[in-house]
């Protein structure tokens, strides 16, 4: 949404995964503001109302429509139509209502979800973008994309092993300004024991445990000498 105070972005992980994709994860659902060319794609169609819509659709003339393919949209059974350098996506009844479009020429994405906003969904636009800045406080794209995660690992095995299975616990500290996220490794004399799925929010402390076998089990003066090691793995 766009007012006299720029643009505000709210996309889904898909979205990010064509712009951004090492950041899709983090920049899904949220609110952020001053996108740069990430707009430019539907910038022209954002703005249409009905009527220049159907001219965009519509084509200059003599754009001549042929049925490709059939193809559901949000369950709605559809057909395929192109131009020879855009694609359309209208319903099989009578009426064939517009269910998708190519939001730019020669596109190799799918055409986009064309949906028509509620009376509540229209009521709601106003203002919102204020409401967005005031309640969310959306940081500039360029900002989110700067930021980085700074992650500490300790690692505390037990201070003396004499069972058959020694274990270790790892604290991981989330230093930064962006979420750590991928999975947490953790080896016992070079052998993988363990793997964690890792997400830890900026400011935030996540402990992990992790078990090997003792190698001087039952042997006179076992202390469970194993060299641990752990490492976080961005997947």
């Amino acid at each position: 949404m766009s007012d006299q105070g720029g643009t505000l972005l709210r996309a889904n992980r898909e979205w990010w995964l064509y712009h951004h994709p090492t950041r899709a994860d983090d920049l899904a659902d949220a609110w952020v503001a001053e996108p740069i060319t990430e707009t430019q794609e539907i910038a022209p169609v954002l703005g249409l109302s009905p009527a220049p819509l159907a001219a965009f659709v519509r084509g200059e003339p003599p754009a001549q429509w042929q049925a490709l393919e059939q193809q559901l949209v949000d369950g709605r059974s559809g057909v395929v139509l192109s131009d020879g350098a855009r694609r359309v996506v209208v319903g099989g009844e009578d009426t064939h209502p517009l269910l998708a479009l190519d939001i730019a020429p020669e596109s190799t994405t799918p055409p986009v979800p064309v949906s028509r906003p509620t009376g509540e969904e229209l009521a709601a636009v106003s203002g919102a973008a204020a409401r967005v800045r005031q309640e969310a406080a959306p940081k500039s794209l360029a900002q989110v994309l700067q930021e980085r995660p700074n992650v500490g690992i300790q690692l505390q095995p037990d201070p003396l092993c004499t069972a058959e299975t020694c274990n270790v616990t790892i604290t991981v500290t989330n230093a930064g300004t962006a979420p750590a996220r991928g999975r947490l490794e953790v080896s016992a004399d070079g052998n993988v024991v363990a793997n964690h799925p890792l997400d830890v929010p900026p400011g935030q402390v996540a402990t992990f445990t992790a078990a090997a076998p003792n190698p001087q089990f039952a042997k006179p003066g076992a202390n469970g000498q194993i060299l641990w090691e752990t490492r976080a793995v961005d997947d």
